[in-house]
């Protein structure tokens, strides 16, 4: 057997033994490797957080290792301290070929033969660093085949070699900035605001929204309210009105399939059909379908007119949503879709109704729900920072004695709170026989009308809003606030009750 060289890491100048180039693997420290393992094992889980983001599972080129890192992972995921009894068990439950007889031994010499050094994080980083450089070994080997392939284009191998190696630095652990870089995009965001007239993002339709920017790239936003206050009908409003404006959007529903969310958006186009009819439909009595109607009666000769009309305006939008219609998502998968959704086809957000329906691919068995959906939120947060998109995320509220939302209801208010850039939550007094009760809507008429909060905002100004609410479309509309309904202007007339509203259209009458 060939005698282990020495190498120096870059990264440090420490020097570690490496297995030579004649045993066909290149940069393994199993040394190294057993010093970072039997350092996460004799310390906390807070360490293996810290260096989380930059050591996987391909960083170990040993098989064992590779498998008591992997159940060191899921431990720590789950709450625990990386303990050896519950990291042997791990071990066994993720690979029932293995028995604790063979596994306590491997992992105990592990704990045994690590030094605490205090450098967990840099020999992480240096462990990362020769994954890296061995990937790199086996790509180069591979294209310097296909160099000599001569039905492969000399452009085609360029361009996959430039893929692959992009692919690798990826995820690269240090993106260093400094503070003139800082200045040079805020130098350059403050003169494109002077020739377009302001940055914004994805706009809404709803005004309150959108004046303060509209839902930013890289935002984690979170859509709360209790039950039958119309979350996702509020969620879907706004990507009716996202996929108008192009804005390319990915939809994940727990609960509805992907007939029944279409079925919600034709509804609701039914209804502003109705609040703004062509020359020929101002004669006509008009006509909505609700989504029942349109998954379950055989509809009639004028309602197909109105359903046929309808589906062919939102066609026109059809390819700016997208479904992942898998039968179970979860958090992992999301995740995975989104990047996936993001590199394919360059969507701008993302939408996941809702937040407690997720699970996970990782034993969660001992984590508390409100560590648990922080933990979501964080990895949603990350990810929109990461493709630079915005993610809105719907979210219950805890049952309370006072119906009007706080974020402080949120189920796992703490850390969903702690990561999310900004909360909206849905109140409708008209379902509990209320009033507005919040200043300066005192006066305003529930019939028909829904109070959305911005409870938390970061970097804008909270307040909240009046918006239209139509029961039997469940669409939720803009209402501008000089033309926000009085309890002093609704007019009774012939059991019918009429309210004057605001379309974008101009000034118009329409019931609702």
């Amino acid at each position: 057997m060939a005698h282990d060289s020495n190498i120096t890491a870059p990264q440090s100048g420490m020097t570690f033994n490496v297995t030579p180039k004649e045993s066909r693997m290149p940069l393994v420290s199993v040394e190294l490797e057993k010093r970072v393992i039997g350092e996460l094992m004799n310390s906390n889980k807070e360490n293996f957080f810290k260096i989380k983001e930059f050591l996987s599972e391909d960083c170990f080129y040993m098989s064992m290792n590779r498998t008591i890192y992997k159940a060191i992972k899921a431990v720590c995921e789950n709450g625990d301290n990386p303990d050896m009894p519950i990291v042997c068990n791990e071990i066994v439950r993720q690979n029932p070929n293995l028995t604790l007889p063979q596994v306590m031994p491997e992992v105990a010499s592990i704990v045994a033969y690590s030094v605490f050094t205090g450098q967990l994080a840099r020999n992480a980083i240096i462990l990362q660093d020769f994954a890296r450089r061995r990937l790199l070994k086996m790509t180069f080997d591979t294209f310097s085949a296909k160099v000599n392939q001569l039905d492969t284009s000399v452009e085609e191998i360029v361009e996959n070699l430039h893929d692959k190696l992009k692919t690798i630095m990826q995820d690269s652990g240090v993106n260093a900035k400094t503070l003139t870089n800082a200045l040079e995009e805020l130098y350059e965001r403050v003169k494109t605001n002077l020739s377009t007239g302001g940055q914004h993002g994805s706009y809404t339709g709803f005004e309150f929204i959108d004046d303060r920017g509209g839902f930013q790239p890289s935002d984690l936003i979170v859509l709360g309210g209790r039950t039958s206050q119309g979350k996702t009908s509020f969620l879907l409003s706004i990507i009716s009105h996202l996929i108008r404006e192009g804005e390319k959007t990915a939809l994940f529903s727990l609960e509805m399939t992907n007939e029944q969310l279409a079925a919600r958006l034709v509804s609701g186009e039914t209804f502003d059909m109705k609040a703004h009819p062509t020359a020929a439909e101002l004669t006509e009595q008009p006509i909505i379908l609700t989504s029942n109607t349109l998954l379950n009666v055989k509809l009639t000769d004028a309602q197909y007119k109105v359903f046929d009309r309808a589906i062919g305006n939102i066609m026109v939008f059809g390819d700016c949503l997208y479904f992942d219609d898998r039968s179970r998502l979860s958090i992992e998968v999301i995740i995975s879709s989104i990047r996936t959704l993001h590199s394919k086809y360059g969507i701008k957000g993302a939408a996941i109704d809702y937040l407690q329906s997720l699970s996970s691919a990782a034993d969660t068995r001992g984590t508390t729900l409100e560590l648990l959906y922080g933990d979501w939120c964080r990895q949603l947060k990350n990810l929109a920072k990461e493709l630079n998109i915005w993610i809105i995320i719907v979210s219950q509220l805890r049952r309370d004695n006072d119906p009007e939302p706080t974020k402080e209801q949120l189920r796992g208010s703490g850390q969903i709170e702690e990561n999310a850039d900004q909360i909206y939550l849905i109140y409708r007094p008209e379902f509990y026989g209320k009033e507005y009760t919040m200043e300066g809507f005192e006066d305003i008429s529930t019939k028909g009308t829904a109070l959305v909060k911005l409870d938390k905002g970061r970097n804008i100004k909270t307040g909240a809003f009046i918006c239209g609410w139509d029961a039997a479309t469940t669409k939720y509309y803009n209402i501008p606030y000089d033309r926000l309904p009085h309890k002093t202007d609704i007019v009774k007339t012939n059991q019918t009750t009429v309210q004057t509203a605001h379309s974008e259209e101009g000034h118009k009458d329409y019931p609702f």
